[in-house]
């Protein structure tokens, strides 16, 4: 149950980040969103035993996981001339 919970705070979290952005409908980016939530909430779900907390910590989780991504890429980014 666990794991389903993880997989439903993900999806969850995909779909609220496409709503509170100010940005047009972008395929790829919510799908590549929805996609990497869902596999982290079935696998935060399969650690922990307690559905809410698999939901929560999978919402938290998934925001860490981007903002990390965004700074590497920017890092990378950074480097090149234009």
């Amino acid at each position: 149950m666990s794991i389903v919970a993880g997989i439903i705070g993900g999806a969850c979290y995909a779909v609220v980040g496409y709503f509170g952005s100010n940005e047009s409908f972008d395929k790829f980016k919510f799908l590549r969103t929805f996609i990497i939530s869902v596999i982290e909430g079935g696998f935060v779900g399969l650690y922990l035993g307690d559905p809410k907390l698999a939901a929560l910590a999978t919402f938290t989780g998934v925001v860490t996981t981007e903002e990390i991504g965004k700074g590497i890429a920017k890092r990378l980014g950074a480097g090149r001339s234009s």
